[in-house]
């Protein structure tokens, strides 16, 4: 089975305040995380990650492996310490991604494309634009271009769960503030790009 997920954050204080997750600590906030993962997901089900999974650059080697399936960061979030935008130089950056390679992730990309449901749909953390538009030009570097195909992404937390863009382009946010906090699968997914049932 294949499942897509973003935006824990795992080890982040703020992003319980932030985006009101239910939470009194980190610790209950990953632990909880960790646990509603692997209640779904199996040790050979493929995960992708579509960014954000942690700032604390302790997580991915204390938490993925301690996560059931195998592991692919198919679209680096924003807070990912092997985003470039973390990283004045190539050296800082390759010293960053082999962290995230040694932690368990088979794959690490800023975007990436796949067919769901007999659609090709684009991957990336950054949906089309940004909710806030004091933010919409801070990555615009790296938010895909919308050119009529489903998106797949995270970064917005609770904001939406689907949504059309301005060109009226399918935009499903797989991050864990608007699934339960548990993972989503590519059945789910292919229910939403079909009938747009969430």
């Amino acid at each position: 089975m294949i499942w897509y997920t973003s935006d824990q954050h795992y080890g982040h204080l703020n992003v319980i305040k932030y985006c009101s997750r239910p939470f009194a600590t980190i610790g209950e906030m990953d632990e909880e995380l960790i646990r509603r993962h692997n209640s779904v997901v199996k040790p050979e089900d493929v995960v992708c990650h579509l960014g954000d999974f942690s700032l604390n650059k302790r997580a991915p080697k204390e938490i993925l492996p301690r996560l059931n399936g195998i592991h692919h960061l198919l679209a680096i979030g924003n807070h990912d310490w092997c985003h470039p935008v973390r990283h004045k130089n190539t050296q800082n950056l390759e010293k960053h991604r082999r962290m995230y390679y040694d932690a368990g992730f088979k794959t690490l990309s800023l975007s990436n494309r796949t067919v769901i449901a007999e659609k090709l749909v684009e991957q990336s953390h950054f949906p089309y634009y940004d909710p806030d538009p004091r933010f919409d030009q801070r990555y615009a570097d790296f938010r895909p271009k919308d050119e009529g195909l489903v998106l797949l992404h995270g970064h917005v937390h609770q904001h939406w769960k689907v949504k059309r863009s301005a060109n009226g382009s399918l935009m499903i946010n797989v991050g864990v503030d608007v699934w339960n906090f548990y993972p989503v699968s590519h059945e789910q997914i292919s229910v939403v790009i079909r009938h747009e049932i969430v």
